[in-house]
């Protein structure tokens, strides 16, 4: 999926990420891919899941569920309307996760020596 995005390959920084995700900037529709704590690309288009979201979740939510039903990756989706993040691993939507959650959530599904079993810290 790299390759449907513009190549990147810096360090993630708050001010790269809300350059990209800034409304009407050249990157802000599409995915970052991170590999090796690198940013590798942006604008990035991603597979669609046919999983059925509740209503408030839209493409992107089943953009960033999609690449995780085939893939190794783990997506963080941000809501453009309301702000609310979910997060998706082994095809499986995380959400209504406050800070502390999260936090756990992602150290544990980005620990590479971590066991995938789809269950929830």
């Amino acid at each position: 999926y790299v390759e449907s995005g513009v190549p990147v390959d810096a360090m993630p920084s708050a001010e790269m990420i809300e350059g990209i995700f800034f409304p009407n900037a050249p990157m802000h529709d599409g995915a970052v891919i991170l590999r090796e704590n690198r940013v590798v690309a942006a604008g990035c288009t991603l597979p669609l899941s046919e999983t059925r979201l509740p209503g408030e979740m839209g493409l992107r939510h089943r953009a960033g569920l999609g690449v995780t039903e085939g893939t190794d990756a783990v997506s963080l989706m941000v809501s453009e309307e309301t702000g609310m993040v979910a997060v998706a691993a082994d095809g499986r939507l995380y959400t209504r996760l406050d800070e502390t959650r999260l936090r756990g959530l992602l150290s544990r599904l980005l620990d590479s020596g971590a066991p995938r079993d789809g269950r929830e810290p």
